[in-house]
């Protein structure tokens, strides 16, 4: 939560808006893939993949009015995951190839679903948990992280709202992983699917397996 915050004349600033954040992360974007052209050559061509699809949002953010407060929170907390991401990984093409692709993939999501319905515009999703494919298993908690987490073991997944099947949630256009996970702190989590959420991505639930 944004605390309000005390200027030097003591007056109260207003905490940053939805629309704000979300540029703020944007420009923090742009400046990783500023950055990665300028220092590794090898990935230039994804960074700049990556800077085009930042510069539609960026555009777009700046020309959106939200109509709450909270709209577009699911973008901009996407972002900002997006940049802890960026900025946790260890700076060498081994291991930022694999995460950058997986940036821009998850970008062209947003923008492409952004097109078609709006910058702050969510997607439900719908998750069913069976056993060997076959049998609806009810009551287990569906995990999911962003795609570009995949492979930072120390990312905490999020959890929907709801337990199966189905577990039901809206979430911002990307390339998620989602899984199943047995209650309690000790519970088993099942096998990891990748799933993509926007425009392109089936209507119909996603089937993942029970631990």
């Amino acid at each position: 939560m944004w605390l309000l915050a005390t200027q030097p004349n003591g007056q109260v600033r207003e905490p940053a808006s939805q629309q704000e954040r979300i540029i703020d992360a944007i420009i923090e974007l742009m400046h990783h893939t500023e950055g990665l052209r300028k220092n590794d050559p090898e990935l230039a061509d994804l960074a700049s993949e990556a800077d085009r699809h930042l510069r539609w949002l960026l555009n777009n953010a700046k020309r959106w009015v939200p109509a709450t407060a909270v709209e577009g929170s699911a973008l901009r907390e996407s972002l900002e995951r997006m940049t802890t991401a960026i900025r946790d990984v260890p700076q060498d093409t081994n291991a930022l190839k694999p995460l950058w692709e997986a940036v821009r993939d998850d970008l062209a999501e947003k923008v492409t679903y952004c097109r078609e319905h709006g910058l702050a515009a969510t997607r439900q999703v719908k998750v069913v948990t069976k056993r060997n494919g076959t049998t609806e298993i009810k009551g287990l908690e569906v995990l999911y992280l962003e795609k570009f987490f995949a492979s930072d073991a120390k990312a905490k997944p999020l959890q929907f709202r709801g337990f199966s099947s189905p577990a039901v949630d809206d979430l911002a256009p990307g390339r998620y992983l989602f899984w199943a996970k047995e209650p309690g702190v000790g519970g088993k989590n099942g096998e990891r699917k990748e799933a993509r959420v926007g425009v392109t991505s089936t209507s119909d639930a996603i089937e993942v397996l029970v631990p």
